[in-house]
């Protein structure tokens, strides 16, 4: 967070610039701050008590029957639980998404109903493409930090099995003018203005709708911007499983993992992620072809 001009508001305790990093091709040098900061204000100091989450799961697989509500709410309750937490402390819950469920766009307060949280508490739902949980975690510090709030519940959630799907323009106006129709005639000559290929399904757009990218067309763009390298992305993947790998066999995800029990039998735990490649390597990584730019491109299926 930046500090405002009145220090005394916020004071920036530390900041260290921990990398160095020099452009290739005789372009100017890019210097990477990592800041750590511990943040104060006339409120106290905003601290992250606690946290846990659900399995990272594939898509259509042990949580294909769940939503984006079903899995922050099992992530929020245990979180309550494990802190001993007085829920009748919690001021705020806010919760990022990237695609929200139609039947429930407020994810932050559907939490609070589905937890058996204080029904006082406001939901607030944030979106910032992948980004999405860090952004409601600094809007949860933000609250804080202006005395909006003391303690706040934050998080996110996404299931891609179960995204929202549409029908076309030309459907969903003939579907209107069916359901205003009051004589058979009427709902005949609606009908009839459907065509086989207005009924297919429209899935959403994970893109900005003003420059029609996605956020891996996007990513290319700046992997090309800043030359980063295919190798150097295949090596960042690859690090990545070896760590989660380590991670789960010594048993440090399994501390932070909430066990979830998905239907329809609510029988089976499921209590460990199943996407994480412990075999993989740079030469299986390399194999694979461009996802977004499928002739210049360097994101693939095992690096983005």
């Amino acid at each position: 967070m930046r500090p405002p001009n009145d220090a005394s508001a916020l004071e920036e305790v530390t900041e260290r610039a921990d990398t160095v990093w020099t452009r290739p091709s005789g372009k100017p040098p890019r210097v990477h701050v990592t800041a750590r900061r511990e943040l104060k204000g006339p409120h106290g100091r905003v601290a992250i008590i606690d946290g846990c989450r659900t399995p990272f799961i594939k898509s259509g697989t042990d949580f294909r029957d769940m939503d984006v509500i079903d899995l922050a709410s099992i992530a929020a309750a245990e979180l309550v639980a494990r802190t001993a937490i007085d829920p009748e402390l919690i001021d705020l819950s806010v919760f990022g998404v990237v695609v929200p469920a139609l039947h429930a766009p407020n994810l932050g307060r559907e939490v609070v109903f589905r937890t058996s949280l204080p029904m006082r508490i406001p939901g607030v739902t944030v979106n910032l493409a992948c980004a999405s949980s860090t952004r409601a975690m600094t809007f949860g510090a933000g609250s804080i930090l202006t005395g909006e709030a003391d303690v706040v519940l934050a998080g996110g959630a996404e299931s891609l099995t179960n995204v929202p799907i549409q029908f076309s323009r030309k459907a969903a106006r003939t579907f209107m003018e069916l359901n205003r129709a009051k004589t058979l005639p009427q709902r005949v000559g609606a009908l009839g203005k459907l065509r086989p290929t207005d009924l297919a399904p429209v899935a959403p757009a994970i893109a900005e709708y003003t420059t029609g990218l996605s956020m891996g067309e996007s990513a290319e763009k700046m992997a090309k911007e800043n030359d980063i390298s295919r190798r150097a992305q295949d090596e960042i993947a690859l690090l990545s499983h070896q760590r989660a790998a380590a991670a789960t066999e010594d048993g440090r995800f399994a501390r932070q993992i909430a066990p979830a029990f998905p239907p329809p039998g609510y029988d089976k735990a499921v209590a460990a992620d199943n996407g994480v490649r412990a075999d993989t390597s740079m030469e299986a990584l390399a194999k694979l072809k461009p996802v977004f730019d499928k002739r210049y491109g360097t994101l693939t299926a095992g690096n983005s």
